[in-house]
């Protein structure tokens, strides 16, 4: 194995801080982007007088290896053919040897696990959680209330969960800690584009530059005679992007790097067809459907339930959930995130230069919603609420107690959460 630090010094470098910026790392891989693990997190200061007193969040597990080699073994496939053609290029003549190599290495890892940037990433988060929330934790801790996580029923959501419990319990060790519970009812929601939406995916992968990116990446590795004959060229390019997706979050467990197959522009151009088809799977989608999100409203009730639980007595105060890229997207277009809130006309296709959904915004590994509550002596409340650790914004159906600013009365969040008005 490489050096762990060496090798996660300088991959997150380009990553953090920014990395929820426009910048290079996000467009190039989009939602497979390593998450990073900055020093600290900011969070909104409340208002004087108010402190917190319940904490949840819906969160992507952190980076992993493939979930199966389906893409390494397509790309394999026409690999050999090639080569029995005596159709690779200089180039496509080491694409054997590092496919076997990394599917090698995931095997090591597990599919569909946590690599070690994964695990670090988790551990960071729980890290600068504990470190934000003192007086919560502290409080939790002296009153022997709990602090619950849920996960779903895979893996590497587990091993995220309990990444992340393992730093908040090394700075609370005398914190309750509830038995891991698994929900599928409200933490597996499966991808449901409608009609249209699927038209709109045929019809992103049939864009000039998308078609030209592919046409690119095929010819780092494959002859001109050969690329005629395959039947669909996007498809077959997409699969090799794919792979250079997962390339950063094995970078501290395999020495394969495929960035010399994909172009950096055409990664960039790869990556918003990527980014759009999740926009019509999981996200917005087309405007006056709710196919592609609705299938969170699950979540949603559960998130208001806990709320109204704790603002009611309950001992219980964290929640922290673990689940996937399929579960936080939905969920963020479902509440109208400022990024998440603008679904594209029925003859529209998604475009990231109008539309502000990005992938890596709503999904990235590791990427998550928190709500956070607060409350004064006088038992008034406020929520506010941060994406991906940062300071964001309810929908804009939901009035803020000062303009634009970051705090919400209980009472405007429990009447706008699931309000329509927050679409743009």
């Amino acid at each position: 194995m490489l050096n762990f630090v060496a090798v996660c010094v300088t991959l997150l470098a380009g990553v953090v801080p920014g990395f929820l910026d426009e910048g290079a790392m996000p467009r190039i891989y989009q939602s497979e982007t390593p998450y990073g693990n900055e020093a600290s997190s900011e969070i909104a200061k409340p208002p004087e007088g108010y402190t917190p007193f319940f904490i949840q969040t819906i969160a992507r597990h952190g980076s992993r290896s493939a979930t199966n080699d389906n893409e390494e073994e397509r790309v394999l496939a026409l690999w050999k053919k090639a080569d029995e053609q005596g159709a690779l290029t200089e180039l496509g003549e080491q694409l054997d040897e590092d496919l076997k190599q990394f599917e090698a290495d995931q095997d090591k890892v597990g599919y569909g696990h946590l690599t070690s940037i994964g695990k670090a990433e988790l551990a960071g988060i729980g890290r600068r959680t504990a470190d934000n929330y003192a007086d919560l934790f502290s409080r939790a801790a002296e009153d022997g209330e709990e602090i619950a996580f849920v996960t779903s029923p895979v893996e590497r959501t587990k091993e995220s969960a309990a990444a992340m419990k393992k730093s908040i319990e090394e700075r609370y060790p005398k914190l309750k800690i509830a038995k891991d519970a698994v929900s599928e009812r409200t933490l597996v929601i499966e991808a449901n584009s409608s009609a249209l939406g699927k038209q709109h995916i045929r019809r992103l992968k049939k864009v000039q530059d998308v078609e030209q990116a592919a046409n690119n990446i095929l010819a780092s590795i494959f002859q001109p005679q050969f690329i005629a004959q395959i039947k669909n060229p996007v498809d077959a390019a997409l699969d090799v992007y794919k792979i250079y997706q997962r390339g950063p979050s094995m970078a501290a467990d395999s020495a394969v790097d495929f960035r010399k197959y994909v172009d950096k522009g055409d990664a960039i151009v790869m990556g918003r067809e990527q980014s759009g088809e999740k926009f019509y799977r999981y996200g917005p989608g087309i405007e006056g459907e709710d196919q592609s999100y609705r299938g969170a409203m699950p979540l949603l009730r559960d998130f208001m339930k806990r709320l109204n639980e704790r603002v009611d007595g309950g001992k219980t105060a964290a929640v922290f959930r673990h689940a996937h890229g399929e579960t936080l997207m939905p969920f963020t277009a479902l509440t109208q995130l400022r990024s998440a809130n603008r679904p594209e006309p029925a003859g529209g296709l998604y475009d990231p230069e109008s539309n502000p959904w990005r992938g890596y915004l709503s999904g990235p590994l590791a990427g998550s919603v928190e709500w956070v509550a607060y409350r004064n002596d006088k038992g008034k409340i406020l929520l506010t609420l941060r994406l991906n650790e940062k300071p964001s914004r309810f929908s804009k159906a939901c009035k803020p107690t000062e303009p634009d600013g970051p705090f919400y009365t209980l009472e405007e969040i429990r009447s706008c959460i699931d309000s329509r008005g927050g679409f743009e």
